[in-house]
């Protein structure tokens, strides 16, 4: 029996050292981020719309439909003005470099790339 106890307390005195073992008391300090002047936390833009054509544009022919992708989400539904002109602001995500502009009654579906947060886009001959 004395010799259980004696093995009983090295293994106490065992387990007591290693789970010391390894334990520092430190502290950390960070200094507070600032952010680059650089740096937009935006993820969206705005990208300015001109559509022009050298014909009157009439009734229905006037319709048109911008979608973010080839005809898969919607950004906006337009009319263009009767005398072929249209002016307007899109808010658009960062990433995208074109969108798809579609005029169902002229037949007219085309990407139209962003070029300086501007689309242009010329109707009819030049």
């Amino acid at each position: 029996m004395k010799l259980k106890s004696i093995i009983l307390f090295i293994l106490a005195l065992f387990f007591v050292n290693c789970s010391n073992k390894g334990k520092t008391n430190t502290t950390a300090t960070t200094a507070p981020a600032t952010p680059l002047n650089s740096f937009a936390y935006t993820n969206q833009h705005e990208v300015l719309l001109h559509i022009d054509s050298n014909e009157t544009i009439q009734g229905e022919q006037r319709q048109i439909l911008i979608y973010q992708d080839q005809r898969e989400k919607l950004i906006r539904s337009s009319v263009i003005a009767k005398d072929g002109h249209l002016d307007q602001t899109l808010v658009l995500a960062n990433h995208l470099d074109s969108i798809w502009i579609t005029i169902p009654s002229l037949n007219i579906d085309s990407r139209a790339y962003i070029v300086d947060d501007t689309i242009e886009l010329h109707l009819g001959a030049s």
